[in-house]
């Protein structure tokens, strides 16, 4: 026996079935065999290293088209989708994004009954893990060869069997496949030969046990995802020390796709409020929308949400269904994508988490409270607000706080309508830790838009 499991990075996945038009909505699952062992081949091509085995990969998967369909144990799923109007020719279209929402440590395994000899094992193993996503682009994945299903299989060629017709879907996949160079037609091949499908590839019947939606959707003992980071681009971008501005219209929009996703009603996590509109108990547990440039930039190029307590189903939906920013005074909206979805201790994000024992300030630190002096001397410093913040977020006192120059009188600090006159102080500083530390570091009276960030310093 010989088979593959796939795992969905970002818990999505995007796969219209061929000859279906994308606004039809219909998402192919489980993938069919010939979806998956097309991959294969195609991993081979885009891999150096596998071109030289492609002989070798190609027997193996000779061996696999000639044995008997597959059979699959298909995780529990829940279907979703996002809309999109693109301009085309003075007018908009719509295109229907769907997708089904799987729990990232889920795996949908599939299983041939043939034996593949070590060579073609070997080959076959190294093109899966080759193989960087399944359907459309999005659908990011990791896949591995198998010898077992882990559990009974809850997909199964159509049968005669009146116990698993009663409560089991009928789907059809394209499973059947003649010669193993049909997995290389291509689009452009069928449309010259006046072809929907390929010659030589034939659907089917598979019946389909799944398990009901709402188990796909994150338990309440389960880590949630704490850190998204997103990717900004256009002209349009505003500047960094615009940062304020950035945070506020990046939380609207959430709360906009959060409502969307929903059908009403605000999130405790972007607000910062409680149901009934009251201030959350957990502060600093809720949203923070960071603001950062690439080096020596001076625009908005990532923006990044954190929320330690954690974002819930909806958030993550929300999160996902961003596609664009728009800011005042800026006629186009800025295009905005999910790059990667998890937390401080997954994500590779050294600038925002480090982790390091010396950190500087990005953006400025606003005073929470104002400086004055008090039996002659001064109270209320900088450096003692810093203290206090870092301590109230967890952090160890650092062993030192040098106050640096910087741009920092140039950054906004109020909101739009609020008279800079009324602004509280901003500073920046150098803080050096006994040992190192993790981030992200966000503190001051602006922390959850975007001021008083600190990076860490290589």
């Amino acid at each position: 026996m010989v088979g593959l499991a796939a795992s969905f990075d970002l818990g999505r996945v995007h796969a219209t079935p061929w000859g279906t038009h994308v606004n039809e909505a219909v998402i192919e699952w489980p993938p069919s065999p010939w979806r998956l062992l097309r991959a294969l081949l195609a991993a081979s091509y885009a891999h150096a290293e596998l071109i030289a085995e492609q002989p070798m990969l190609r027997e193996a998967l000779r061996v696999l088209i000639a044995a008997p369909p597959p059979r699959f144990v298909v995780p529990a799923s829940a279907s979703g989708h996002t809309r999109h109007y693109y301009p085309v020719a003075g007018k908009t279209s719509l295109i229907v994004d769907a997708f089904l929402a799987v729990k990232p440590a889920d795996e949908l395994e599939v299983l041939w009954d043939a034996e593949l000899a070590p060579d073609e094992r070997r080959v076959l193993a190294r093109a899966a893990e080759a193989v960087g996503y399944l359907g459309r682009s999005e659908s990011v994945c990791a896949l591995r060869v198998i010898d077992a299903l882990s559990h009974e299989a809850n997909a199964v060629p159509a049968v005669d069997d009146p116990e698993w017709a009663a409560d089991a879907s009928s789907v059809e996949l394209w499973s059947y496949i003649d010669d193993v160079d049909r997995l290389d037609t291509s689009i452009a091949e069928l449309r010259r030969a006046r072809r929907l499908v390929p010659e030589g590839v034939r659907p089917v019947r598979y019946l389909v046990r799944t398990a009901p939606p709402s188990q796909a959707r994150l338990q309440a003992d389960e880590p949630r995802p704490t850190l998204a980071h997103l990717r900004i681009r256009g002209g349009g971008r505003p500047p960094l020390i615009a940062a304020i501005d950035v945070a506020r219209v990046l939380r609207a929009a959430l709360q906009r796709r959060f409502d969307d996703v929903v059908g009403g009603g605000a999130s405790p996590v972007f607000s910062g409020h409680a149901v009934d509109g009251s201030v959350r108990s957990d502060q600093h547990q809720h949203a923070h929308y960071l603001v950062g440039s690439d080096r020596d930039a001076k625009r908005a190029d990532h923006l990044w949400v954190w929320a330690p307590a954690g974002f819930g189903d909806d958030e993550l939906a929300a999160i996902a269904a961003l596609r664009t920013l728009r800011f005042r005074d800026e006629p186009e909206p800025c295009r905005v994508g999910l790059v990667a979805l998890g937390d401080v201790n997954t994500l590779h994000l050294p600038r925002l988490v480090g982790p390091a024992s010396t950190w500087r300030s990005a953006t400025p630190f606003v005073l929470p409270r104002h400086q004055k002096r008090r039996g002659g001397r001064l109270i209320e410093t900088p450096e003692e607000q810093i203290v206090r913040e870092l301590a109230h977020r967890g952090f160890p006192s650092p062993t030192e706080i040098e106050l640096s120059p910087g741009p920092w009188a140039a950054f906004k600090t109020t909101r739009p309508g609020v008279s800079r006159r009324l602004a509280s102080r901003v500073v920046g500083a150098v803080l050096r830790f006994p040992e190192p530390v993790h981030g992200p570091i966000a503190i001051g009276a602006q922390s959850h838009f975007g001021l008083g960030r600190f990076e860490p310093v290589p």
